[in-house]
């Protein structure tokens, strides 16, 4: 069970920071680095009828009033018509190698077993940072003096 879903949280992020610092080095070249971590954001969707109605808060999904199984699935389906508006989102980190189109696919297998629909939002990497030379930086400093000296 995920953190926080019977108190109502949606979200469940992970750890985007710890995430986008995974490096993972080659194994013979130290130095370089075979692939990073990926920071991914899915949206799961639960199969619910079709919305025939407006509703408030505390109201229910009429299909789900009599719904059996165990007390947090029966918890969880009297909170159901929330998942109309807002899906749950959960942050998953996989390789930068893998692209948001390997993972949909992935999903897809998943969703298929658990009957829920599962949609990635975005994907990113952490950039490298741009390291620059003296020369670079004296350039730039040439070039935004001229920039102010004209204009």
């Amino acid at each position: 069970m995920v953190d926080g879903i019977l108190s109502g949280s949606m979200t469940f992020l992970g750890i985007y920071d710890q995430c986008l610092n995974t490096t993972v080095p080659h194994p013979k070249m130290k130095e370089k680095v075979l692939f990073r971590g990926q920071y991914c954001l899915t949206e799961i969707r639960s199969p619910l009828p079709r919305k025939t109605r407006r509703y408030n808060l505390y109201d229910q999904v009429d299909e789900l009033r009599n719904f059996s199984g165990t007390d947090v699935v029966k918890f969880l389906s009297t909170r159901a018509h929330f998942h109309y508006i807002l899906p749950f989102r959960a942050g998953l980190c996989v390789p930068s190698g893998c692209t948001k189109n390997d993972l949909n696919q992935l999903l897809s297998i998943v969703s298929e077993k658990l009957l829920l629909n599962f949609h990635v939002s975005h994907c990113e990497v952490k950039k490298e940072e741009i390291k620059l030379t003296a020369i670079q930086i004296f350039a730039i400093i040439i070039c935004c003096f001229l920039v102010l000296l004209f204009f």
